[in-house]
């Protein structure tokens, strides 16, 4: 990433390859993740972090691990019960 003390704001967002992702549909990652349509946390989930996915994987439009190791781990189930 360019500086921001160097390059002004505008310019690095519309120049910069994360826009791409951050314009990412999930149409277009469940294009690339069939086994995500099936899951019961593709709702809540979305394919987790786009950043995630791209450290675990490179691929930018791989699922998260992260996130999906902790919706299938029931994540949701003990934050909720910790809140009670």
């Amino acid at each position: 990433m360019p500086s921001l003390f160097e390059v002004e704001i505008s310019r690095i967002w519309l120049e910069s390859p994360l826009l791409s992702i951050a314009n990412m549909k999930k149409k277009e990652l469940l294009a690339n993740n069939h086994e995500c349509a099936g899951c019961k946390w593709f709702e809540e989930c979305g394919l987790g972090c786009r950043a995630s996915a791209v450290m675990a994987t490179g691929d930018p439009f791989a699922r998260d691990p992260v996130a999906c190791a902790m919706w299938r781990g029931g994540f949701k189930q003990k934050f909720l019960a910790m809140l009670r």
